[in-house]
């Protein structure tokens, strides 16, 4: 016959209390199904990891980014592809205006994914041109952070710090 030590019949983990309050009425699974991770600011890479003014290829939760730190700007996140050809964003440059520019034709983008110059074209890109869609990027405490959401909420530009008594 078999029995179990002494030990495991007295561990606190088995014999605790029932919790209460509104966290512990929810069910783990529950609490986890309801988390989205697409709506909280996420750390994607050491801001000294991304070089000044050049893309950089970053993938989060299987969707690729196309992320620079520009010198004098907020840093730059749009998705890793062109409208135009869908080649990659990060295989571009950024242009002296701080657009992320595409190597295969040289359409350039900005902050808000618009796209601000066709090379191609003698007169200034108007707005049917399509647009790369463009996610909040922040560089916090020596990190960069991105928000997955194109309409993060309530506030667009939140700290990603937990702590806002730095």
């Amino acid at each position: 016959m078999f029995s179990l030590p002494s030990v495991l019949l007295l561990s606190p983990r088995l014999h605790s209390p029932p919790r209460t309050g509104r966290i512990a009425s929810i069910a783990p699974a529950a609490r986890f199904e309801a988390f989205d991770w697409l709506d909280h600011w996420q750390p994607i890479a050491w801001a000294r990891d991304v070089p000044l003014d050049k893309p950089t290829k970053i993938t989060l939760f299987d969707v690729d980014y196309a992320v620079t730190r520009r010198s004098d700007r907020e840093p730059l996140a749009l998705l890793d592809r062109c409208p135009h050809r869908g080649a990659a964003l990060s295989e571009g440059r950024v242009t002296s205006q701080g657009w992320l520019q595409c190597a295969y034709h040289g359409w350039a983008f900005g902050t808000g994914g618009a796209c601000q110059s066709v090379p191609q074209q003698e007169r200034a890109p108007t707005s049917a041109l399509p647009c790369v869609a463009s996610r909040a990027c922040v560089e916090h405490h020596g990190m960069l952070w991105l928000h997955p959401n194109p309409n993060p909420n309530p506030n667009p530009n939140p700290n990603p710090n937990p702590n806002p008594n730095p």
